[in-house]
């Protein structure tokens, strides 16, 4: 398997990183363990319809409040092209949720729905 990052992705990805140093870290170990199909902890998200999207929660490791108070990744994966797409990421004590709508924008966007 192989990971792919949206714009929107690498923008978010940058502004957290000045907040929180250890981003960096946090990404590569969520990213080693989706390509190695380990157990991240991810959920499929509901009312995509044939869309395989995921949240998944990633613990942050520059605050002590462990994966509740972490950062959450939407990620799409392309089962054919054995792909992840990591489409959005925000940290949870920053925003509480993603909307669907939100989610679709990003997927059109890159060229994905």
């Amino acid at each position: 398997m192989k990971t792919k990052y949206s714009k929107r992705f690498l923008k978010e990805a940058k502004i957290l990183r000045k907040k929180y140093r250890k981003i960096d870290e946090d990404l590569f170990d969520f990213v080693e363990s989706l390509e190695g199909n380990k157990s991240i902890g991810s959920s499929r998200l509901e009312n995509l319809g044939h869309l395989h999207v995921y949240k998944a929660r990633v613990k942050n490791t520059s605050n002590a409040t462990g994966k509740s108070g972490g950062f959450r990744i939407i990620y799409y994966a392309q089962i054919t092209k054995e792909t992840f797409f990591l489409l959005t990421i925000y940290s949870k004590s920053q925003k509480t949720d993603i909307s669907k709508k939100e989610i679709l924008a990003i997927l059109k966007e890159e060229n994905l729905s």
